[in-house]
This record gives C-alpha cells, structure tokens and sequence, in this order.
C-alpha cells in the first residue's frame, strides 16, 4: 500500500511504516489480506515460496474469506495449515 499525497497535504509523513504494522493485530497475529511475502515468511512454518503463493493467489482471487481458504493453494494442506493457523487471521 503505497499512499501518494498531494503537495501540502498533511500527514504523518510515514505512511508506509503505519500500512506494514497494520498487516499484524494486537495479538500478534498477521493478516493473510494485507500482509507482505516478507510479512508472512517471517511466521513460523511459512517459508518464501509460500508466503509468495500466499500473495500471488490473494493479488489474483481476492481476499480470502477464512484461514482454510489457503488450502485452496497448492502444496497447502491440513497438515501444513495446521502449523501456523494459531499465527494468522483473515480481516
């Protein structure tokens, strides 16, 4: 999310920094909506290839509805899921 502001516009001059922190809730977990690849392949389970996968079917399908919408990626199954569901949420 990259926001471009008009010339004398205020705001707080960081407009990328608040966008990135708000990909992870209070609780810690990342939102599978929002979050970068660099985002999500820092959770515990999810690697760059699938954190890219991640990005890639949300950028070409849409937000996901559920967690278990990432099942629809492949090489995403129960068992895979299941090792970093507790991390992730879909806002």
């Amino acid at each position: 999310c990259i926001v471009v502001k008009k010339k004398g516009e205020a705001g707080s001059g960081n407009s990328l920094a608040s966008a990135a922190s708000s990909s992870i809730s209070s609780d810690g977990k990342v939102d599978i909506n929002t979050a970068t690849k660099e985002e999500l392949d820092k959770v515990s389970g999810i690697g760059p290839v699938t954190a890219d996968k991640i990005v890639q079917y949300r950028e070409k399908n849409g937000n996901y509805k559920t967690i278990d919408d990432l099942k629809k990626i492949g090489g995403i199954g129960d068992k895979t899921l299941e090792k970093f569901k507790d991390k992730l949420e879909a806002r």
